[in-house]
Protein backbone atom coordinates (compact mmCIF):
# COMPACT_ATOMS: atom_id res chain seq x y z
CA UNK A 1 0.00 0.00 0.00
CA UNK A 2 1.26 3.21 -0.98
CA UNK A 3 0.15 6.11 0.36
CA UNK A 4 -0.35 9.30 -2.34
CA UNK A 5 1.87 11.53 -1.00
CA UNK A 6 5.05 9.26 -1.95
CA UNK A 7 3.10 8.61 -5.81
CA UNK A 8 2.11 12.25 -6.16
CA UNK A 9 4.67 14.31 -4.23
CA UNK A 10 4.28 17.37 -5.99
CA UNK A 11 0.54 17.31 -5.29
CA UNK A 12 1.52 17.12 -1.68
CA UNK A 13 3.82 19.43 -1.60
CA UNK A 14 1.21 21.97 -3.21
CA UNK A 15 -1.49 21.40 -0.51
CA UNK A 16 1.31 22.22 2.26
CA UNK A 17 2.00 25.28 0.59
CA UNK A 18 -1.34 26.59 -0.32
CA UNK A 19 -2.05 25.87 3.18
CA UNK A 20 -5.38 24.34 2.55
CA UNK A 21 -5.71 23.53 6.27
CA UNK A 22 -3.49 24.68 9.13
CA UNK A 23 -3.02 20.44 10.10
CA UNK A 24 -0.42 19.19 8.43
CA UNK A 25 -1.54 15.82 9.45
CA UNK A 26 -4.91 16.34 7.70
CA UNK A 27 -3.10 16.52 4.53
CA UNK A 28 -1.49 13.42 5.18
CA UNK A 29 -4.34 11.62 6.08
CA UNK A 30 -6.46 13.08 2.60
CA UNK A 31 -8.12 10.08 0.94
CA UNK A 32 -7.97 10.08 -3.19
CA UNK A 33 -11.49 10.10 -4.51
CA UNK A 34 -11.01 8.47 -7.66
CA UNK A 35 -7.65 6.05 -9.08
CA UNK A 36 -4.39 8.01 -8.17
CA UNK A 37 -2.60 7.57 -11.62
CA UNK A 38 -6.22 9.63 -13.32
CA UNK A 39 -5.65 12.31 -10.67
CA UNK A 40 -1.81 12.94 -11.77
CA UNK A 41 -3.13 13.07 -15.59
CA UNK A 42 -5.61 15.74 -14.56
CA UNK A 43 -3.53 17.68 -12.48
CA UNK A 44 -0.30 17.18 -15.20
CA UNK A 45 -3.09 18.96 -17.75
CA UNK A 46 -4.30 21.64 -15.83
CA UNK A 47 -1.71 22.97 -13.46
CA UNK A 48 -0.15 25.22 -16.65
CA UNK A 49 -3.75 26.86 -17.50
CA UNK A 50 -3.37 30.58 -16.21
CA UNK A 51 -6.85 30.24 -13.92
CA UNK A 52 -6.09 26.96 -12.16
CA UNK A 53 -6.56 26.99 -8.98
CA UNK A 54 -5.02 24.07 -6.58
CA UNK A 55 -7.65 24.77 -3.96
CA UNK A 56 -10.63 23.67 -6.21
CA UNK A 57 -8.50 21.24 -7.38
CA UNK A 58 -7.50 19.43 -4.34
CA UNK A 59 -10.99 19.28 -2.73
CA UNK A 60 -12.35 17.97 -6.04
CA UNK A 61 -9.66 15.12 -6.26
CA UNK A 62 -9.27 14.41 -2.37
CA UNK A 63 -11.26 13.85 0.70
CA UNK A 64 -9.68 15.70 4.00
CA UNK A 65 -10.49 13.63 7.21
CA UNK A 66 -13.17 14.49 9.55
CA UNK A 67 -13.12 15.23 13.09
CA UNK A 68 -15.55 12.31 14.53
CA UNK A 69 -18.22 12.73 16.72
CA UNK A 70 -18.38 15.99 16.90
CA UNK A 71 -21.77 16.15 18.30
CA UNK A 72 -20.43 14.61 21.80
CA UNK A 73 -20.37 16.91 24.91
CA UNK A 74 -19.56 15.29 28.11
CA UNK A 75 -22.01 16.00 31.16
CA UNK A 76 -19.69 17.66 34.10
CA UNK A 77 -22.44 16.79 36.26
CA UNK A 78 -21.82 13.10 35.81
CA UNK A 79 -18.87 10.96 37.56
CA UNK A 80 -16.25 10.51 35.72
CA UNK A 81 -16.68 6.99 35.09
CA UNK A 82 -19.70 7.65 33.50
CA UNK A 83 -18.17 9.94 31.12
CA UNK A 84 -15.55 7.40 30.11
CA UNK A 85 -17.98 4.52 29.66
CA UNK A 86 -19.57 6.91 27.21
CA UNK A 87 -16.16 7.22 25.15
CA UNK A 88 -15.76 3.72 24.53
CA UNK A 89 -18.54 3.93 21.86
CA UNK A 90 -17.42 7.38 20.75
CA UNK A 91 -13.69 6.14 20.12
CA UNK A 92 -13.97 2.71 19.11
CA UNK A 93 -13.40 1.73 15.12
CA UNK A 94 -14.48 -1.39 13.61
CA UNK A 95 -12.01 -3.28 11.56
CA UNK A 96 -10.84 -0.78 8.15
CA UNK A 97 -11.24 -1.40 4.64
CA UNK A 98 -8.31 -0.71 2.33
CA UNK A 99 -8.49 2.69 0.51
CA UNK A 100 -5.94 3.18 -2.46
CA UNK A 101 -3.31 5.90 -1.56
CA UNK A 102 -4.20 6.15 2.08
CA UNK A 103 -2.21 6.81 4.72
CA UNK A 104 -3.75 4.47 7.05
CA UNK A 105 -2.64 0.73 7.23
CA UNK A 106 -5.87 -1.09 7.73
CA UNK A 107 -6.61 -3.31 10.95
CA UNK A 108 -8.13 -6.32 10.10
CA UNK A 109 -10.19 -5.87 13.43
CA UNK A 110 -12.37 -3.41 15.97
CA UNK A 111 -9.80 -0.72 17.89
CA UNK A 112 -9.77 2.51 19.93
CA UNK A 113 -8.14 5.49 19.13
CA UNK A 114 -7.04 8.52 21.11
CA UNK A 115 -10.07 10.76 19.18
CA UNK A 116 -9.74 13.90 18.00
CA UNK A 117 -7.51 14.38 15.10
CA UNK A 118 -5.96 11.27 16.35
CA UNK A 119 -8.33 8.50 13.59
CA UNK A 120 -5.75 5.90 14.00
CA UNK A 121 -4.57 3.48 16.73
CA UNK A 122 -1.41 4.29 18.44
CA UNK A 123 0.93 1.47 20.15
CA UNK A 124 1.95 2.23 24.32
CA UNK A 125 -0.93 4.38 24.25
CA UNK A 126 -3.19 1.46 23.89
CA UNK A 127 -2.32 -0.19 26.89
CA UNK A 128 -3.22 1.89 29.23
CA UNK A 129 -7.08 2.14 27.20
CA UNK A 130 -7.32 -1.76 27.70
CA UNK A 131 -6.54 -1.01 31.34
CA UNK A 132 -9.68 1.01 31.08
CA UNK A 133 -11.65 -1.54 29.19
CA UNK A 134 -10.88 -4.15 31.40
CA UNK A 135 -12.30 -2.28 34.00
CA UNK A 136 -15.45 -1.79 32.14
CA UNK A 137 -16.26 -5.79 31.12
CA UNK A 138 -15.04 -4.93 27.25
CA UNK A 139 -12.33 -7.90 26.96
CA UNK A 140 -13.13 -8.82 23.05
CA UNK A 141 -12.25 -5.01 22.16
CA UNK A 142 -8.77 -6.20 24.42
CA UNK A 143 -8.32 -9.00 22.15
CA UNK A 144 -9.33 -7.56 18.81
CA UNK A 145 -6.63 -4.72 19.78
CA UNK A 146 -4.16 -7.29 20.82
CA UNK A 147 -4.95 -9.34 17.37
CA UNK A 148 -4.14 -5.79 15.15
CA UNK A 149 -0.92 -5.95 17.42
CA UNK A 150 0.14 -9.10 16.50
CA UNK A 151 -1.11 -8.76 12.67
CA UNK A 152 1.70 -5.62 12.81
CA UNK A 153 4.68 -7.82 14.09
CA UNK A 154 3.91 -10.40 11.78
CA UNK A 155 3.33 -8.28 8.18
CA UNK A 156 5.79 -5.55 9.74
CA UNK A 157 7.91 -7.07 12.38
CA UNK A 158 7.50 -4.74 14.89
CA UNK A 159 4.54 -1.94 16.34
CA UNK A 160 5.03 0.68 14.58
CA UNK A 161 3.86 4.40 16.49
CA UNK A 162 0.31 3.87 15.11
CA UNK A 163 -1.40 2.61 11.84
CA UNK A 164 -0.18 4.79 9.30
CA UNK A 165 2.63 4.58 6.59
CA UNK A 166 4.32 7.77 8.10
CA UNK A 167 5.11 5.94 11.54
CA UNK A 168 6.34 3.09 9.32
CA UNK A 169 10.39 2.47 10.59
CA UNK A 170 9.71 3.93 14.44
CA UNK A 171 8.13 1.96 17.41
CA UNK A 172 7.21 3.01 20.90
CA UNK A 173 8.04 1.67 24.16
CA UNK A 174 7.27 -2.39 23.79
CA UNK A 175 3.92 -2.56 26.11
CA UNK A 176 3.04 -5.90 23.42
CA UNK A 177 3.46 -8.28 26.55
CA UNK A 178 2.06 -6.27 29.11
CA UNK A 179 -0.93 -6.38 26.59
CA UNK A 180 -0.86 -9.83 26.20
CA UNK A 181 -0.67 -10.09 30.16
CA UNK A 182 -3.37 -8.73 30.94
CA UNK A 183 -5.26 -10.45 28.42
CA UNK A 184 -4.58 -13.64 29.98
CA UNK A 185 -5.52 -12.54 33.29
CA UNK A 186 -8.84 -11.42 31.34
CA UNK A 187 -8.93 -15.16 29.90
CA UNK A 188 -7.55 -17.51 33.07
CA UNK A 189 -9.47 -20.74 30.80
CA UNK A 190 -8.18 -19.99 28.02
CA UNK A 191 -3.90 -20.54 26.57
CA UNK A 192 -3.47 -16.58 25.67
CA UNK A 193 0.24 -17.06 26.69
CA UNK A 194 0.73 -19.62 24.01
CA UNK A 195 -1.07 -18.04 21.62
CA UNK A 196 0.81 -15.35 21.37
CA UNK A 197 4.21 -16.59 22.22
CA UNK A 198 5.28 -16.12 18.34
CA UNK A 199 4.79 -12.56 18.33
CA UNK A 200 5.92 -12.12 21.65
CA UNK A 201 9.65 -13.64 20.62
CA UNK A 202 9.45 -11.72 17.28
CA UNK A 203 8.92 -8.53 18.71
CA UNK A 204 11.14 -9.53 21.54
CA UNK A 205 14.18 -9.75 18.79
CA UNK A 206 13.18 -6.77 17.18
CA UNK A 207 14.20 -4.64 20.08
Amino acid sequence: MIPYYESCPEIFEQAHQHELTKDGKAIADAIPNIDLSLILQAYEKQKEDLDFDFGVFFKEYFTLPKTTNLDFKSDSNEPLENHIKKLWSILSRQKDTLRAGSSLMPLPHAYVVPGGRFNEVYYWDSYFTMLGLEIHGHVDLIQSMVDNFSHLIHTLGYIPNGNRAYYIGRSQPPFYSHMVSLLADAKPTEHILQTYLPYLIKEFDFF
